[in-house]
Protein backbone atom coordinates (compact mmCIF):
# COMPACT_ATOMS: atom_id res chain seq x y z
CA UNK A 1 0.00 0.00 0.00
CA UNK A 2 1.53 3.30 -1.11
CA UNK A 3 -1.06 5.57 0.56
CA UNK A 4 -3.49 4.74 3.35
CA UNK A 5 -5.44 7.54 5.06
CA UNK A 6 -8.43 7.52 7.40
CA UNK A 7 -10.43 10.44 8.84
CA UNK A 8 -7.73 12.85 7.69
CA UNK A 9 -8.34 16.54 8.31
CA UNK A 10 -6.41 19.78 8.38
CA UNK A 11 -6.87 22.82 10.63
CA UNK A 12 -5.21 26.13 9.91
CA UNK A 13 -3.21 27.40 12.89
CA UNK A 14 -4.98 30.25 14.72
CA UNK A 15 -7.95 30.04 12.34
CA UNK A 16 -11.36 28.48 12.69
CA UNK A 17 -11.50 26.79 9.28
CA UNK A 18 -10.77 23.13 8.63
CA UNK A 19 -10.71 20.65 5.76
CA UNK A 20 -11.95 17.06 5.99
CA UNK A 21 -10.75 14.54 3.42
CA UNK A 22 -12.18 11.23 2.24
CA UNK A 23 -10.20 8.10 2.99
CA UNK A 24 -7.60 7.01 0.43
CA UNK A 25 -6.19 3.55 -0.19
CA UNK A 26 -3.80 3.44 -3.14
CA UNK A 27 -1.96 0.29 -4.15
CA UNK A 28 1.50 0.27 -5.73
CA UNK A 29 1.33 1.11 -9.42
CA UNK A 30 -2.21 2.53 -9.26
CA UNK A 31 -3.04 6.07 -10.38
CA UNK A 32 -5.49 8.44 -8.66
CA UNK A 33 -7.10 11.58 -10.07
CA UNK A 34 -8.25 14.16 -7.50
CA UNK A 35 -10.55 16.92 -8.70
CA UNK A 36 -12.14 19.84 -6.90
CA UNK A 37 -12.76 23.59 -7.09
CA UNK A 38 -10.52 26.23 -5.58
CA UNK A 39 -10.67 26.04 -1.81
CA UNK A 40 -11.51 22.34 -1.68
CA UNK A 41 -8.11 21.45 -0.27
CA UNK A 42 -6.43 19.75 -3.23
CA UNK A 43 -3.02 21.31 -2.68
CA UNK A 44 -3.34 20.94 1.10
CA UNK A 45 -3.99 17.22 0.69
CA UNK A 46 -0.87 16.84 -1.47
CA UNK A 47 1.18 18.75 1.10
CA UNK A 48 0.05 16.26 3.75
CA UNK A 49 0.74 13.23 1.55
CA UNK A 50 4.21 14.56 0.71
CA UNK A 51 5.02 15.32 4.34
CA UNK A 52 5.57 19.01 3.63
CA UNK A 53 2.88 19.66 6.24
CA UNK A 54 2.28 17.43 9.24
CA UNK A 55 -1.16 15.99 9.78
CA UNK A 56 -2.64 16.38 13.26
CA UNK A 57 -6.04 14.69 13.01
CA UNK A 58 -6.73 11.31 11.43
CA UNK A 59 -4.37 8.61 10.18
CA UNK A 60 -1.95 8.95 7.28
CA UNK A 61 0.50 6.30 6.11
CA UNK A 62 2.67 6.80 3.04
CA UNK A 63 5.18 4.16 1.93
CA UNK A 64 4.19 2.21 5.05
CA UNK A 65 5.32 5.04 7.34
CA UNK A 66 3.05 6.82 9.82
CA UNK A 67 3.71 10.44 8.85
CA UNK A 68 2.18 11.75 12.08
CA UNK A 69 4.92 10.00 14.07
CA UNK A 70 7.80 11.30 11.94
CA UNK A 71 9.64 14.52 12.67
CA UNK A 72 10.30 17.11 10.00
CA UNK A 73 13.73 15.72 9.08
CA UNK A 74 12.43 12.16 8.75
CA UNK A 75 9.53 13.32 6.57
CA UNK A 76 11.99 15.23 4.37
CA UNK A 77 14.16 12.14 4.01
CA UNK A 78 11.19 9.93 3.15
CA UNK A 79 10.04 12.41 0.52
CA UNK A 80 13.52 12.72 -0.99
CA UNK A 81 13.92 8.94 -1.20
CA UNK A 82 10.43 7.81 -2.18
CA UNK A 83 8.28 10.64 -3.58
CA UNK A 84 8.59 12.76 -6.69
CA UNK A 85 6.65 16.03 -6.54
CA UNK A 86 5.57 18.08 -9.57
CA UNK A 87 4.59 21.50 -8.28
CA UNK A 88 2.02 23.67 -10.03
CA UNK A 89 4.64 26.37 -10.62
CA UNK A 90 7.32 23.68 -11.27
CA UNK A 91 9.77 25.13 -8.64
CA UNK A 92 12.83 24.61 -10.83
CA UNK A 93 16.12 25.94 -9.45
CA UNK A 94 16.73 29.07 -11.56
CA UNK A 95 20.55 28.92 -11.60
CA UNK A 96 20.74 25.25 -12.63
CA UNK A 97 20.48 23.95 -16.19
CA UNK A 98 17.59 21.74 -17.25
CA UNK A 99 19.82 18.68 -16.94
CA UNK A 100 21.08 19.66 -13.49
CA UNK A 101 17.53 20.33 -12.28
CA UNK A 102 16.59 16.79 -13.26
CA UNK A 103 19.57 15.17 -11.52
CA UNK A 104 19.08 17.23 -8.33
CA UNK A 105 17.10 14.50 -6.48
CA UNK A 106 20.03 12.13 -7.01
CA UNK A 107 22.27 14.58 -5.16
CA UNK A 108 19.80 14.82 -2.30
CA UNK A 109 19.03 11.10 -2.00
CA UNK A 110 21.44 8.17 -2.16
CA UNK A 111 18.44 5.89 -2.81
CA UNK A 112 17.33 7.87 -5.87
CA UNK A 113 20.96 8.05 -7.08
CA UNK A 114 21.36 4.29 -6.77
CA UNK A 115 18.14 3.60 -8.66
CA UNK A 116 19.07 6.09 -11.38
CA UNK A 117 22.34 4.30 -12.23
CA UNK A 118 24.23 7.00 -14.10
CA UNK A 119 22.08 10.05 -13.20
CA UNK A 120 23.08 12.25 -16.14
CA UNK A 121 22.54 9.49 -18.69
CA UNK A 122 19.20 8.62 -17.10
CA UNK A 123 18.18 12.28 -17.05
CA UNK A 124 18.97 12.62 -20.75
CA UNK A 125 16.88 9.54 -21.56
CA UNK A 126 13.94 10.82 -19.50
CA UNK A 127 14.06 14.25 -21.13
CA UNK A 128 14.21 12.74 -24.60
CA UNK A 129 11.28 10.46 -23.77
CA UNK A 130 9.38 13.57 -22.65
CA UNK A 131 10.25 15.30 -25.94
CA UNK A 132 12.65 17.92 -24.63
CA UNK A 133 15.12 18.80 -27.43
CA UNK A 134 18.78 18.01 -26.75
CA UNK A 135 19.76 21.63 -27.33
CA UNK A 136 17.62 22.64 -24.33
CA UNK A 137 19.43 20.48 -21.77
CA UNK A 138 22.03 23.14 -20.94
CA UNK A 139 19.54 26.00 -20.71
CA UNK A 140 18.36 27.48 -17.45
CA UNK A 141 14.62 27.53 -16.69
CA UNK A 142 14.15 31.17 -17.73
CA UNK A 143 15.28 30.25 -21.26
CA UNK A 144 12.74 27.42 -21.56
CA UNK A 145 9.11 27.59 -22.60
CA UNK A 146 6.38 26.71 -20.11
CA UNK A 147 5.92 23.33 -21.75
CA UNK A 148 9.66 22.63 -21.61
CA UNK A 149 9.83 23.63 -17.94
CA UNK A 150 6.95 21.27 -17.31
CA UNK A 151 8.86 18.38 -18.89
CA UNK A 152 11.93 19.15 -16.80
CA UNK A 153 9.80 19.14 -13.65
CA UNK A 154 8.28 15.79 -14.63
CA UNK A 155 11.69 14.24 -15.36
CA UNK A 156 12.97 15.50 -12.00
CA UNK A 157 10.06 13.77 -10.28
CA UNK A 158 10.58 10.54 -12.23
CA UNK A 159 14.34 10.15 -11.91
CA UNK A 160 15.46 7.44 -9.52
CA UNK A 161 12.12 5.60 -9.90
CA UNK A 162 10.36 6.82 -6.73
CA UNK A 163 7.34 4.64 -5.87
CA UNK A 164 5.03 7.68 -5.76
CA UNK A 165 4.58 10.86 -7.79
CA UNK A 166 2.38 13.72 -6.55
CA UNK A 167 1.41 16.20 -9.28
CA UNK A 168 -0.29 19.49 -8.36
CA UNK A 169 -2.10 20.85 -11.45
CA UNK A 170 1.04 20.75 -13.61
CA UNK A 171 -0.94 21.11 -16.87
CA UNK A 172 -2.89 24.25 -15.98
CA UNK A 173 -0.91 26.42 -18.44
CA UNK A 174 -1.19 24.05 -21.42
CA UNK A 175 -3.68 23.77 -24.25
CA UNK A 176 -5.77 20.60 -24.57
CA UNK A 177 -3.53 18.75 -27.06
CA UNK A 178 -0.30 19.39 -25.14
CA UNK A 179 -2.03 18.68 -21.83
CA UNK A 180 -3.23 15.24 -22.90
CA UNK A 181 0.07 14.41 -24.54
CA UNK A 182 1.97 15.34 -21.39
CA UNK A 183 -0.22 13.17 -19.17
CA UNK A 184 0.15 10.21 -21.53
CA UNK A 185 3.93 10.59 -21.47
CA UNK A 186 4.00 10.98 -17.67
CA UNK A 187 1.89 7.88 -17.07
CA UNK A 188 3.87 5.86 -19.61
CA UNK A 189 7.13 6.68 -17.87
CA UNK A 190 5.58 5.93 -14.46
CA UNK A 191 4.38 2.56 -15.76
CA UNK A 192 7.96 1.64 -16.69
CA UNK A 193 8.82 1.42 -12.97
CA UNK A 194 5.45 0.62 -11.38
CA UNK A 195 5.25 4.14 -9.95
CA UNK A 196 1.94 5.34 -8.50
CA UNK A 197 0.70 8.78 -9.56
CA UNK A 198 -1.64 11.09 -7.64
CA UNK A 199 -2.70 13.84 -10.03
CA UNK A 200 -4.59 16.88 -8.78
CA UNK A 201 -6.61 19.14 -11.07
CA UNK A 202 -9.79 21.18 -11.30
CA UNK A 203 -10.27 19.99 -14.91
CA UNK A 204 -12.77 17.10 -15.32
CA UNK A 205 -11.49 16.50 -18.86
CA UNK A 206 -8.39 14.81 -17.45
CA UNK A 207 -10.22 12.13 -15.49
CA UNK A 208 -10.33 9.67 -18.39
CA UNK A 209 -6.58 9.15 -18.12
CA UNK A 210 -6.91 7.69 -14.60
CA UNK A 211 -8.57 4.50 -13.31
CA UNK A 212 -9.32 5.88 -9.82
CA UNK A 213 -11.06 9.17 -9.04
CA UNK A 214 -11.71 11.30 -5.97
CA UNK A 215 -13.77 14.48 -6.01
CA UNK A 216 -13.53 17.15 -3.33
CA UNK A 217 -16.13 19.81 -2.66
CA UNK A 218 -15.57 23.09 -0.85
CA UNK A 219 -14.24 22.27 2.59
CA UNK A 220 -12.61 19.06 1.39
CA UNK A 221 -15.69 16.89 1.81
CA UNK A 222 -16.19 14.11 -0.71
CA UNK A 223 -19.02 14.63 -3.18
CA UNK A 224 -21.89 12.07 -3.03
Amino acid sequence: MVINTKNLSWHWPDQGGSLHFPDIRLQAGDHLFIRGPSGSGKSTLLSLLSGLNRAVDGDIEVHGQDLKRLGGGARDRLRADCTGVIFQQFNLVPYLSALDNVTLPCRLSATRRRHAGQPEDTARRLLRALDLPDDSLGRKPAALSTGQQQRVAAARALIGAPPLILADEPTSALDTDNRDRFIDLLLARAADHGTSVVFVSHDPGLAAHFPHHLELASGGEVQP
